[in-house]
């Protein structure tokens, strides 16, 4: 394969996952801000606190309720700071996909 058609391959190929990405992101934010941040802290807290309970358990042998009590709460927070910065990320390369859409590069 030659150089050139290789970089028309890979042009395509970022092109088709560009539209894949938008189109996912289109699904995600018309469920609205507080689904897609609620659902994410949730997961990501839970991604969070799960290795915890079972380093704990597999390790000590035991289910401490103590640290518990600062492991819910950091890793909710945690998790809703992932939650903003993954929105605000998916929001900006949203918005420049459609300025891109707008503006016409001419080809050379």
């Amino acid at each position: 394969m030659t150089m050139w058609k290789q970089l028309t391959y890979t042009y395509a190929w970022r092109e088709r996952n560009k539209k894949k990405y938008l189109s996912w992101w289109l699904r995600k934010r018309s469920k609205g801000k507080f689904h897609f941040v609620w659902t994410t802290t949730l997961s990501s807290a839970l991604l969070l606190f799960a290795p915890v309970v079972l380093v704990d358990y597999f390790i000590d042998g035991t289910l401490p309720l103590q640290e518990w009590t600062f492991w819910i709460p950091f890793s909710m927070l945690a998790g809703l700071i992932i939650s903003f910065v993954l929105w605000w990320t998916n929001e900006a390369k949203y918005k420049n996909a459609r300025i891109d859409a707008r503006i016409k590069f001419p080809e050379r």
